[in-house]
């Protein structure tokens, strides 16, 4: 028998396949020409596991066997073990375990002597691509996010994954806890604070592990929540027959934060929607159906919140259409506002409201956010607006037409009055010329200058006819000076008058007059140098007429009384003069009578001589001193008359003046 043959029987031999034939671990043993390479033999496994008949590969290189040109470079190397992947007689390829060495054995030659002959002994192992395919699956599980932990069914640990780690960072390498029980296991994390929240791990610690192993034997059949080391996971757990037992986690942390943030935000929705000042709504895009409604759309629409769920929007609107619109709108551009509707409520009543919306994700589907204001008030408030205004533009035509109407009528009356002015200056001026003529000559008459009139009745008619003469030309100068203050035409020259000298001046001009009507004339006490800013002509007319008003009206054995003093509650060198009597006073509407020109007073003893015009004549020369009269007066008790002087003040230009007097009580 030859060599080959008897290594071929000693191969096939079942002591010779190193493991038992149903094991994985079963070896294809292989013998080669150490000169060529030619497969010389193989066992009975080699042909299992390539899957070839015996025939097919008997005689042929080795090298036909590889799956690519590399591996045959480096299978020319001798005495290695390496990793070959093999062509299969099926077409797969596989990987395998290849170790090879030398074997010298006898061989028999042609002359019958035998000689010592080397072959190549290769041994296959199929384990190789087991132990890869291991490989895999543990990188792959390492690649994981989601915790991954497998006991064995004797309860000890089989394999844990990186993330088991990043969950448990507490926890011992793998390499330290592989085979430990689940025991073993577990009691890390319940020596470790705060992971373990079951208050059973510290009040019954061996309950608490019997606990955990029968979760581990008989695992919950749906995935569930639990809170670990400060964080929420979800845990899938499986028992596996012939392994044992699996567990998945994952890390849901901020899921439930954000769970818990949306539940908290739908809370702060409703109670923001149930206490806000406006109806609130939801209503589903696709069918328009109201999901949500809060208290005050119920209390406008008169119906329970609760019952308008599931009702259709539309049915509130007078227009359905414009609904639609709304809501079409809302899905092209997202949102609407202020849009003003006529709605109907369910008793049917009419009201305006105003709406304004968007859309929204509310559990899962798209609606329609709708706001709404009752403006019925506003807008009856609107057309109420409307026809105010309406009978407004009415009335402002009609105030338009009365304003031109008026501005007409005071032109008419401006025009009157300088012609009034005109006329009273030309009459004045044309009566003053004969006038003057009259007392000039009654004056030479009454003096007898060229001779004895002859009568005494002719001396009286001449004293009459000057001191009537007097008297007109009083009245024409008083009513010159009014039409020049009334047409602006009045001009002043003020200068620093001497308060003594004007008061000598006064008195002796009214003396007479207080002497025929029986009247004491009494001047306060004064400063000896004090000095007013005024017009001299002016302010003697002033007091002149001031003063004889005084006498006229005060009865025999009264009293007139003039005063000088620094205002006291002016600037520094404004002066107040004031002339007092304890006369019949006036009330306040006969102080408007006296006010007005060529109107007088009478208390119906006696006729009062005059024109009425010395109230109105002080007031305009006042005025256009820049200063102020004030009069108070009570009847039966008297009048005061204050006049208040500026010191030093530039009269304003003339100017038709319109001057104001102030009245208080005395």
């Amino acid at each position: 028998m030859r060599a080959q043959d008897l290594l071929s029987d000693f191969l096939d031999q079942p002591g010779m396949h190193l493991a038992p034939r149903n094991s994985d671990d079963d070896s294809a043993l292989l013998t080669l020409d150490a000169d060529n390479g030619r497969i010389l033999t193989l066992n009975d496994r080699a042909c299992a596991l390539l899957a070839y008949r015996r025939e097919q590969l008997l005689g042929q290189a080795f090298s036909v066997l590889f799956s690519d040109d590399r591996q045959a470079a480096a299978w020319d190397l001798p005495n290695t073990a390496r990793k070959l992947r093999l062509r299969m007689g099926n077409g797969q390829r596989k990987w395998f375990r290849a170790e090879q060495g030398f074997l010298d054995l006898p061989q028999r030659q042609s002359d019958g002597s035998y000689q010592t002959g080397r072959v190549i002994l290769v041994l296959l192992r199929r384990r190789y691509e087991d132990e890869r395919v291991a490989e895999l699956l543990r990188i792959a599980f390492d690649s994981w996010p989601e915790a991954l932990v497998l006991y064995d069914e004797d309860d000890c640990l089989l394999f844990f994954n990186r993330a088991y780690v990043d969950f448990f960072p507490y926890m011992p390498s793998f390499d330290e806890l592989k085979g430990k029980h689940f025991f073993e296991v577990i009691e890390y994390s319940m020596r470790t604070p705060g992971v373990v929240v079951d208050p059973l791990a510290i009040t019954a610690p061996d309950d608490y592990r019997q606990k955990r192993l029968n979760r581990l034997h008989y695992p919950a059949p749906e995935p569930f929540e639990q809170y670990t080391a400060g964080q929420w996971h979800l845990i899938s757990e499986r028992r596996v027959p012939g392994v044992g037992f699996v567990s998945l986690r994952r890390n849901i942390s901020a899921t439930k934060k954000m769970e818990v943030e949306l539940r908290e935000r739908e809370s702060l929705f409703r109670v923001l929607a149930e206490t806000a000042p406006f109806a609130l709504s939801m209503a589903r895009l696709r069918d328009e159906k109201i999901v949500f409604a809060n208290q005050r759309l119920g209390q406008i629409l008169r119906r329970d919140p609760r019952a308008l769920k599931n009702t259709s929007g539309s049915e509130f609107y007078v227009d359905v259409q414009q609904r639609r619109d709304l809501t079409e709108r809302a899905r092209d551009q997202g949102i609407f506002r202020d849009e003003e509707l006529e709605m109907i409520d369910s008793d049917g009543r009419r009201f305006w409201a105003l709406l304004s919306g968007s859309t929204v994700n509310y559990q899962g589907e798209e609606v329609l956010l709708l706001g709404m204001n009752d403006i019925s008030h506003r807008k009856a408030q609107e057309e109420d607006l409307a026809a105010a205004n309406h009978q407004l533009e009415e009335l402002a035509e009609g105030l338009r037409e009365a304003r031109n109407e008026a501005i007409a009528a005071k032109g008419r009356s401006e025009e009157a009055n300088r012609t009034k002015s005109m006329f009273l200056a030309m009459m004045s001026h044309e009566l003053r010329t004969p006038l003057n003529a009259v007392l000039g000559f009654s004056e030479v008459m009454r003096r007898e200058l060229f001779g004895d009139l002859g009568s005494d009745r002719y001396r009286d008619y001449v004293g009459h006819i000057h001191d009537s003469g007097s008297h007109l030309l009083s009245i024409i100068n008083d009513i010159l000076d009014i039409s020049k203050i009334e047409a602006g035409k009045m001009e002043i020259h003020p200068k620093w008058v001497r308060a003594d000298a004007m008061v000598r001046v006064c008195i002796a001009l009214v003396a007479g007059l207080a002497e025929e009507q029986g009247i004491r004339l009494v001047v306060s006490e004064m400063e000896t140098d004090l000095q007013l800013f005024a017009d001299e002509r002016a302010l003697k007319q002033i007091l002149f007429n001031l003063l004889s008003n005084a006498c006229k009206f005060t009865p025999r054995n009264g009293e007139v009384r003039l005063g000088f003093e620094p205002d006291p509650l002016g600037q520094p060198g404004d002066v107040k003069v004031t002339v007092r009597d304890n006369g019949v006073g006036m009330s306040e509407d006969q102080l408007m009578v006296a006010m007005q020109a060529f109107k007088q007073v009478s208390d119906g003893a006696r006729p009062r001589e005059g024109t009425g015009l010395g109230l109105p004549l002080v007031e305009g020369l006042m005025a256009i001193h820049a200063g102020r009269m004030t009069i108070s007066s009570v009847p039966k008790k008297g009048t005061c008359v204050a006049l208040f002087f500026p010191a030093g003040k530039t009269p304003p230009p003339p100017q038709a003046r319109s001057g104001q007097v102030e009245r208080d009580g005395q």
